[in-house]
C-alpha cells in the first residue's frame, strides 16, 4: 500500500472515530488550543504529542511516534509523527497543523513560494485554476505531505478538525 492510499484510509477511520465520539477529540483539542495562550510554539509543539498519544489511545489498529524532535534541523520533508498501520504495516509521515484564527500555513516553504505564488494568481474560481496552481513549480512537492491541520474558531465552543488529503 502507498502512502498516500495508507494516509487516506487512517483519516477515514480517523474521521469515523471522531463523528462516534466527538468528545474524544473535543477535549485533546481544547487542551492543545488552551496551550495557545502561552505560545504558538507551545501548542504546536503540544499538538504533535497530544495527537500522536491520540491514535494510540483511541486508534487500536494504528501505531504513532512523535519524530519532530528527533528530525528537527534534519528533516527534509514535513514529518511530525509517523503512523503505523498495525494490520497493513504501512508506515507514512504525517504533518500537523495547528492554528486558531488565522491564515493557513501551507506547508514549511522556507523561500515562500507558495505564499508569493498564490499572491500573484489571478482569482482561483474554477477547478481548472485550481489545478494551474498544483501544476505550478513551488507547489511540486505539496501533493508529498500528508497535512493533517487542526483548526479552532475562537468566537465558539465548538472545535473543528479538518482533514485534508490534496491529491493531483
Amino acid at each position: 500500500m502507498n502512502t498516500q492510499a495508507a494516509f487516506r484510509e487512517f483519516t477515514n477511520r480517523f474521521k469515523l472515530l471522531i463523528s462516534k465520539h466527538p468528545d474524544l477529540i473535543t477535549i485533546t483539542l481544547s487542551n492543545i488550543f488552551t496551550m495557545r495562550l502561552i505560545g504558538n510554539k507551545t501548542h504546536g509543539d503540544l499538538a504533535e504529542i497530544a495527537i500522536a498519544e491520540f491514535v494510540n489511545q483511541y486508534m487500536y489498529d494504528f501505531r504513532s511516534i512523535h519524530v519532530g524532535k528527533d528530525l528537527y534541523r534534519a528533516k527534509s520533508k514535513e514529518e511530525d509523527i509517523k503512523i503505523i498501520n498495525e494490520i497493513t504495516k504501512a508506515e507514512f509521515p504525517v504533518s500537523l497543523k495547528a492554528y486558531g484564527d488565522g491564515p493557513l500555513q501551507l506547508s514549511t516553504d522556507k523561500n515562500s513560494l507558495m505564499f508569493r505564488t498564490l499572491s500573484e494568481a489571478d482569482p482561483i474560481d474554477s477547478p481548472e485554476k485550481i489545478k494551474a496552481i498544483f501544476d505550478h513549480e513551488a507547489f511540486s512537492s505539496f501533493t508529498e505531505i500528508n497535512v493533517l491541520p487542526l483548526t479552532m474558531r475562537s468566537n465558539s465552543a465548538v472545535i473543528f478538525l479538518c482533514l485534508i488529503t490534496i491529491r493531483r
